[in-house]
């Protein structure tokens, strides 16, 4: 069942959606896009996973509202690490904004100058 359909359903929202950037039908953009049109979403913490450092995308996804850009690690004791991290973040925010450089920054990244 796709997301949104899922998303549509629920009485009430989670609190907390992981949003791979690519996925097969629709990307992470276009659902983290959507998400935030929807004003019963609103309150919901989004972090998008990707494989993908680019400054553009991670940009992109701050420019529509995500909370964090994580980017997949290699093995499972590092995603664990930043799904832990995650957590931390969701239930308080203050006191672990950047948590060592795992999660990603609360704000986007600064734009490069132009020609750089």
């Amino acid at each position: 069942m796709e997301a949104k359909t899922l998303l549509e359903r629920e009485a009430s929202p989670p609190s907390l959606i992981l949003i791979d950037q690519k996925m097969p039908r629709v990307s992470g953009i276009e659902l983290l896009k959507w998400m935030r049109s929807k004003l019963k979403l609103e309150g919901v913490r989004v972090f998008m996973l990707s494989t993908s450092e680019d400054p553009e995308e991670v940009r992109k996804a701050y420019q529509l509202g995500v909370d964090g850009y994580l980017v997949k690690p290699v093995g499972m004791p590092e995603l664990r690490t930043q799904l832990t991290d995650v957590l931390l973040f969701c239930v308080s925010p203050d006191l672990c904004p950047e948590v060592s450089g795992r999660v990603a920054r609360s704000a986007p990244p600064p734009e490069s100058p132009p020609g750089a």
